[in-house]
């Protein structure tokens, strides 16, 4: 079983095969993006199933099913965000979640 760096997306359904781009202004999920990118890395995407602020906070709202991708560019923005394309290799699954 891999350990792959997990971005939580919302509003967002992706299967594999498929490219998509995303934005972050959160540190730490700049940072895992970053890395991937750099050391040409896969990310395990998963999403959110409740767009209410706190369900998200709680693991029971994250869903399982996800997929593996590869981050493709990756473009720093004026305003601090970071803008990401990703392609979407295989579907992949959360086993356990810290």
């Amino acid at each position: 079983m891999n350990k792959l760096k997990t971005i939580l997306i919302r509003n967002q359904i992706i299967f594999p095969g498929e490219v998509i781009g995303f934005s972050s202004a959160d540190s730490n999920i700049i940072k895992a993006q970053l890395d991937a990118y750099e050391n040409d890395e896969e990310l395990f995407i998963l999403r959110y199933k409740a767009d209410n602020e706190e369900e998200r906070k709680d693991s029971a709202y994250t869903e399982t099913n996800g997929v593996i991708a590869k981050v493709e560019s990756v473009k720093n923005k004026d305003n601090g965000v970071i803008e990401v394309v990703v392609r979407a290799l295989r579907r992949g699954k959360l086993y356990f979640f810290k």
